[in-house]
C-alpha cells in the first residue's frame, strides 16, 4: 500500500479538501500540522516548497490539491489513489 503524507497547516480549505477527498473513499494518509511539528516543518521545508497542502505519495511530491488530480486513478491496490500526471 502506497505511504500518503499530507503536510498542511491551520485554515488551509485546500488541505481540508485533500483530508476530505481521502478519507471518503477510505485512503490511509497521515497528515503532519507545519505550524505544530518542527519535524514537519524541517521535512515540509527540505521537499523545496514551503506552501500547503503538500502531498507526498510514496516519494512523489504533489503541491495543492484538486480531486481532478487523483479522480480515476488506482494503482492496483485497494484503497490507494494515484495521482494523475500533471498536464502543462
Amino acid at each position: 500500500m502506497a505511504t500518503i503524507v499530507l503536510y498542511d497547516q491551520p485554515g488551509c480549505r485546500p488541505s481540508l479538501r485533500a483530508m476530505d477527498f481521502f478519507r471518503a473513499r477510505g485512503i490511509a494518509f497521515t497528515a503532519r500540522d507545519v505550524t505544530a511539528d518542527e519535524d514537519a516543518a524541517a521535512a515540509l521545508a527540505a521537499l523545496g516548497v514551503n506552501a500547503t497542502p503538500k502531498i507526498v505519495i510514496d516519494g512523489v511530491v504533489r503541491v495543492g490539491f484538486s480531486p481532478r488530480g487523483f479522480e480515476g486513478r488506482d494503482d492496483g491496490e485497494a484503497g490507494v489513489v494515484a495521482p494523475s500526471p500533471r498536464r502543462r
